[in-house]
């Protein structure tokens, strides 16, 4: 029952919102926890936020609709508002996902042998985050977390990390050049009776335009040169570079 189960304070900071609100709602609603305080503070959306959100309202416990001062001033309200042991967030563009399987079949250990896993279930959530501090700079972020269990044993399904996240950095100069950046981390994840560790990654990847016809670009994965595996037992490429040149007309 609820009310052996802490309960959690789940707050929605919301501006202009009706392109994935609904799917986010709903993939709230989908999960399984039973005492949860769902708290949405709307920052005087000009849109259809607050149209979408009056169809949920039997879900919304609380609901603050008036001009903020941005995101983290939208959070405080609704954190002085919370009456959860436990407080986590969701943006109008995060989903939290969920997918159940019948007879899913994932691979043995052993070579070309399959095995037959009769249920399985993952529930997760995902955002994104994307900013542009200035005009030709763009940083962008998002990040993965999944529960992916075998409901037949409990165990976690194979080869399928809890965590991810990714952190991209988009720079233009000299109206020519183009550098990007990108930092992936990945966390650890079971393989049998093994477990294969998380890793962090640094890529680069650069152009310049040396002709309105002519450009020249390249690309480096692994700077680090990080040692990783992504199945037990079998490592993957070390640092690589790659180059060329790009005619257009």
């Amino acid at each position: 029952m609820s009310c052996n189960l802490p309960k959690i304070s789940l707050i929605m900071s919301l501006y202009n919102a009706e392109t994935f609100l609904r799917k986010a709602l709903e993939s709230l609603i989908k999960q399984e926890y039973s005492n949860l305080e769902l708290i949405v503070i709307d920052g005087g959306s000009k849109d259809k936020t607050l149209e979408i959100l009056e169809s949920y309202k039997s879900f919304i416990n609380i609901l603050v609709c008036e001009r903020d001062y941005g995101l983290y001033h939208a959070l405080n309200k609704g954190i002085l508002l919370a009456s959860g042991e436990y407080i986590c967030f969701l943006n109008g563009d995060d989903f939290y996902f969920e997918n159940a399987f019948d007879n899913l079949i994932q691979a043995n250990a052993a070579p070309y042998v399959n095995q037959n896993v009769s249920k399985a279930k993952t529930n997760g959530i995902e955002t994104f985050m994307e900013m542009r501090p200035l005009s030709d700079l763009t940083l962008r972020s998002s990040y993965t977390y999944q529960d992916a269990k075998n409901l037949d044993t409990g165990n976690q399904l194979l080869r399928r990390p809890r965590n991810k996240a990714s952190f991209d950095t988009d720079y233009r100069f000299l109206e020519k050049a183009h550098v990007h950046v990108n930092v992936l981390m990945v966390g650890q994840k079971a393989d049998y009776a093994n477990t294969v560790a998380g890793y962090v990654m640094l890529n680069l990847a650069g152009s310049y335009d040396i002709h309105k016809n002519v450009q020249i670009y390249g690309r480096i994965d692994n700077v680090l040169n990080k040692q990783y595996e992504e199945v037990y037992g079998y490592g993957t490429s070390s640092i690589a570079g790659y180059g060329g040149v790009k005619l257009s007309y």
